[in-house]
């Protein structure tokens, strides 16, 4: 039930600072507390509480804007809490396991260093401090798989700094992140028939539109990039395609049979980016188009 308007509503500074010096209050002396502006794709920066113990290598970053939300929503301050302690703690048990582990060093996390493309111009402050390739109006950015379980897939951005640890080149990455992306993340190609047939269990008019994406839909638009997959697609269309960045999950491959305008279908993905796709998601309004003949991505 929403707060009523009798009680003093925190504003969502105050809530921060709250559950801060709560969190303060109630964890021993070992653990440090502290508030990130976390920079997310996109230029999207969300607030997140730290909570570090001595030795713990790598900690959650939990942020506190969907705990603010159930704040307002009536959840109590007691509740939240009880939930962040929970999200650390269960981090640590898996984190015991899975990351901590390998210890983040080169020879332990080289099989799953990975890449995912992102929005050039909307990064401009995060690719400062990554290693990164420029392609089209993207750019070419480094993770590395930490885990890949039912509770979901973990991953950790590569930065300059774990590069200079490391003793690496840029190099490298790319040549590990070529051969390991397919692998960790296979290519996914589907009719767009057969994805609203998933949906809605019913047959639908032939659409030459082709969903590109990976088998678990998380940072998908990578799939472009894959050696073989648009040019299979190609060949078996017997034709060239457009390729619209519907997300960072996923792009729409689109037979070129000359009768498609391109500046139609620009229109067309900025309209969807504008009212449909999350700033965190948004991937560009670009139209790019794929050459068969020379294997070749434009715009």
């Amino acid at each position: 039930m929403p707060r009523n308007n009798l009680y003093h509503v925190l504003t969502y500074k105050e809530f921060q600072h709250k559950i801060v010096e709560s969190l303060k209050s109630i964890l021993d002396e070992n653990y440090k507390i502290e508030l990130c502006n976390i920079l997310k794709n996109n230029s999207v920066e969300l607030v997140a509480i730290v909570i570090k113990k001595e030795k713990e290598y790598l900690t959650p970053n939990i942020y506190l804007e969907g705990y603010y939300e159930d704040y307002l929503n009536g959840r109590s301050i007691e509740e939240i809490l009880n939930n962040v302690i929970k999200s650390h703690s269960d981090f640590q048990e898996r984190g015991k396991r899975e990351i901590n582990k390998v210890n983040f060093k080169w020879p332990n996390v080289r099989d799953g260093i990975f890449y995912r493309i992102i929005n050039r111009d909307k990064n401009k402050r995060l690719l400062e401090t990554v290693p990164h390739i420029l392609y089209l109006d993207l750019a070419i950015t480094f993770q590395y798989l930490a885990s890949n379980n039912k509770d979901g897939i973990g991953m950790i951005r590569i930065t300059k700094d774990h590069m200079q640890e490391w003793g690496i080149n840029l190099r490298d990455l790319k040549e590990l992140a070529e051969h390991n992306t397919p692998r960790l993340f296979p290519a996914s190609v589907k009719n767009m028939n057969e994805v609203i047939y998933d949906m809605i269990k019913e047959e639908c008019d032939d659409n030459p539109m082709y969903v590109v994406t990976n088998t678990h839909g998380i940072n998908g638009a990578t799939c472009m990039l894959y050696k073989d997959v648009l040019m299979q697609l190609a060949y078996e269309l017997d034709s060239d395609l457009f390729i619209l960045p519907s997300s960072i999950h996923e792009v729409i491959a689109i037979k070129d049979d000359g009768f498609i305008s391109k500046a139609d279908m620009i229109d067309m993905v900025a309209e969807v980016n504008e009212h449909e796709v999350g700033n965190e998601d948004y991937l560009s309004d670009q139209v790019y188009h794929y050459n068969r003949s020379n294997d070749m991505i434009i715009m």
